[in-house]
This record gives C-alpha cells, sequence and structure tokens, in this order.
C-alpha cells in the first residue's frame, strides 16, 4: 500500500464586528457574474532583503517598539496593504475567502499563510491597530514576523482601514524571480528560521497539474535545492515540504511563472460567504465541490465511503481535544498507522488536512497546494471520507479543523479454481 500524507494550510481572520457585508463592486471588471478585482504590477522576487514602504515605513519604529519580539518583514507589509487596498475599495468591513492567499502570493511572500487583524477606523493614526495587535500577542500566537498596511476607507463612517498580517516563518528565502524563460532551472537558497524540521522536498506543480518533486539540501541550517528544467509556459506553483513535530508540514509556498508575466488578478468566489455552517454541512459541501474540481477535468468521481468518513472525523476529534493540528497524533500515530488500523484494505491512500475559518477557505487553501491538489484530483482515488470539526478559538472565531482520507481499494481476489 503506497501511502502519502499532506498539510493543510490556514489563516485565522480577526476584526471587528461585521458592520455591513461584503460589498464587490468598486475596483473590479464584472465578468459573468463575478468579479475581477487588478492589484497592479507584482514585485520582480520572492525572499531577500527589502526596503518597506507606506504606512509600514513611516510608523516601523513606533511598530518595532509596540512589537520587540516580531520581524517587521516588507513583503508580508506589502501584502497586508494590498489586502487593504481591496477592503477600502470595496467598502467592505471583513477580508473575503481566498484574499488573503492571494495577497500574499502577489507580494512575493513564501509563507504558506497568514493570520490577519482588520481595523476599521475613524482615525489616521494607527493606535487602535496596536491595540489589537496587542490582544492577538496575548492569545499566544507563535507568530515571528508582521507587515501591516493602510488604505483609505469607503465604508462610513471610516476613514481607515488597516491590515496587519503575521505569520510563523520557518523558512526565509534568498531572492528568487517571479519570472523565468522556458527551460530554465531555479536555484533555491534559504535559511531554516524554524526548528525540529528535516527531510524537506520541493514540489513544483506545473500548469498541467503534473508534480516535480526534488529533495533539498541541508547544511549548517541552510536549504537548497534545484528546480526543473520548468519547460512548460504558465504560472507554477511550489511549495517547500519538510518532517515536522506533528508529522509533514508546508513550509514555503510561493508561485513563478514561466514564459509569461505573472498574475496580477484576483477572481473572488462566486456566491455568498459560507461560514457558520455545521460540521456535516461543511463536509457535504467539500465533497461537491472536490468533485465538481475532478468532473470539470474529467475525472470520476470520489465516492463517500462510511469507514473513511469515521476514520477523518476521528482524527479532526483528536486534532480537536489534543490540541495539536498534524498528520501524526500524539495518541494514535501516523496516518498510515490509523489507517491499517480501520481495517480499509487499499492499494493507495493518502490524508489533506486543514484548518480554516470557513469552507471556501479550506477548499482554496487545499486547491491553491500542489500536494493537496494532488491528492484531490489524484484518478486512481475512488473513495473518500471527510470529516469536519467545528470548535471555537481563543480569538473567539470559528475554526474548522478538517481531515480528507483518499482510497483506492484492492481489487477483488480471483476466485478459487
Amino acid at each position: 500500500m503506497q501511502v502519502s500524507g499532506s498539510v493543510g494550510r490556514w489563516a485565522l481572520r480577526l476584526s471587528v464586528p461585521t458592520l455591513l457585508s461584503v460589498c464587490l463592486g468598486a475596483g473590479g471588471v464584472s465578468v459573468a457574474g463575478t468579479v475581477v478585482w487588478e492589484a497592479g504590477p507584482v514585485p520582480g522576487t520572492h525572499g531577500g532583503p527589502e526596503t518597506l514602504e507606506g504606512a509600514a515605513a513611516l510608523h516601523a519604529d513606533e511598530a518595532r517598539r509596540e512589537l520587540p519580539d516580531l520581524v517587521l518583514a516588507a513583503d508580508l507589509a506589502r501584502a497586508a496593504a494590498l489586502a487593504a487596498r481591496w477592503m477600502g475599495e470595496n467598502a467592505a468591513s471583513t477580508l473575503p475567502a481566498g484574499l488573503v492567499d492571494f495577497s500574499l502570493r502577489w507580494a512575493g511572500c513564501s509563507d504558506p499563510s497568514a493570520v490577519a487583524v482588520t481595523v476599521l477606523s475613524t482615525e489616521t493614526s494607527p493606535g487602535e491597530l496596536w491595540q489589537r495587535m496587542r490582544e492577538q500577542r496575548g492569545l499566544g500566537s507563535p507568530a515571528t514576523h508582521w507587515g501591516f498596511g493602510l488604505a483609505p476607507s469607503r465604508l462610513q463612517p471610516f476613514r481607515t482601514t488597516w491590515v496587519a498580517l503575521l505569520s510563523e516563518r520557518r523558512l526565509q528565502l534568498d531572492s528568487l524571480p517571479r519570472r523565468v524563460e522556458p527551460g530554465s532551472t531555479l536555484e533555491l537558497r534559504g535559511r531554516w528560521v524554524g526548528s525540529g524540521l528535516s527531510a524537506p522536498v520541493v514540489v513544483a506543480q506545473e500548469p498541467s497539474g503534473n508534480l516535480l518533486r526534488q529533495e533539498a539540501a541541508v547544511s549548517d541550517d541552510c536549504l537548497t535545492a534545484v528546480v526543473g528544467p520548468l519547460r512548460h509556459p504558465g504560472e507554477h506553483t511550489l511549495e517547500v515540504v519538510a518532517e515536522g513535530r506533528f508529522g509533514p508540514e508546508v513550509v514555503a509556498l510561493f508561485t513563478v511563472a514561466v514564459g509569461v508575466a505573472p498574475g496580477t488578478s484576483w477572481h473572488p468566489p462566486e456566491g455568498p460567504p459560507r461560514g457558520g455552517a455545521s460540521a456535516m454541512e461543511v463536509e457535504l459541501l467539500l465533497l461537491d465541490w472536490a468533485n465538481e474540481e475532478r468532473l470539470r477535468r474529467g475525472l470520476m468521481p470520489l465516492t463517500l465511503d462510511a469507514r473513511l468518513q469515521a476514520l477523518a472525523r476521528a482524527h479532526s476529534a483528536d486534532m480537536a481535544e489534543s490540541g495539536f493540528f498534524g498528520h501524526s497524533s500524539p495518541r494514535f500515530g501516523g496516518f498510515e498507522t490509523r489507517f491499517r488500523a480501520s481495517g480499509w484494505r487499499a492499494q493507495r491512500a493518502a490524508e489533506n488536512l486543514s484548518r480554516s475559518e470557513s469552507p471556501r477557505d479550506a477548499q482554496a487553501g487545499l486547491m491553491s497546494s500542489p500536494v493537496h491538489r494532488a491528492n484531490l484530483l489524484a484518478p486512481h482515488f475512488s473513495h473518500i471520507g471527510i470529516g469536519v470539526v467545528v470548535i471555537k478559538a481563543e480569538s473567539g472565531r470559528t475554526v474548522y479543523l478538517t481531515t480528507q482520507v483518499f482510497a483506492l481499494p484492492m481489487p477483488p481476489a480471483a476466485p478459487s479454481p
């Protein structure tokens, strides 16, 4: 039995109470009932030292005094400023699903996820933002880096929108180009800034969905890897996966455009936000969305299996009760151990995990990660179990812990002669 595991991505958003529902319209172009928002030219590189700009530069000294234990990062500040601009232009009181991930990728961040703190204010000074940040740090956030941005707000009676993004950065990449020519080879270099990580692997997803895997070398806390050649024009998504305390972790995620211009447009999810749903409703939503993605590519839909469902629900419940997030349970072991204990006989099996504030965020995060996306769209998987547990985070926000288990059953035994 071939077993693979992958870990999800999540973004927790803290904001002032919702005053109006999100209004998409200003600053976008209507296309087939949705809104396409143009973010503007992207920076030329990922990673590397950069100069702070805008509000982050203006208030940098004060920010460092307020939060001396966090590194103020130019790329996170650029992403936060973009998210604030979207909120301001669209008279929005909250960040919609997927905007944090888009802002990170657009700004050249390699952080897989970020926690967003949003503040609507009638003032132009950052005092309310500092207060929110102190509250966030008081909740025991593991963040190591952060950035913040400011934009005018069209939502009355407010004048300004502040957004801060916090990340637990595990890998600090050296400067890396955002665009290369077809046939180019990427040389990744970076420095571990997290602890307890080992066996890093770089996974590159080609525009066709094909995956390229390359083991990375680590010496004196420095990571190096050569990926490519990247032959096919289009946007490639790369992630660095390493073994952590609770199994595989995504420690870096970014995109590189091959032979084309990097993407600058964001497509908000269609339909209203789907927060506040029950665990069973979310499980059915995620099943429907997974099969929609498969049918769109001519793949057979996944069949919901009761035993896989029980396995997935048990792991999500274990993560909630034991206070961890990962594939390796302190009580019940890794995925292969748990899968074998279920009695399910499979040729192949895999597991996806997600921690999110909405079903939309969960689906968007899974589809944006090459390893998770590969599991969802693998033609050899025929059965799935989805387990969701809904919890209240210390921030008071609703969080959905999701486990997806995929499997291909063993072929029927040949009849005895």
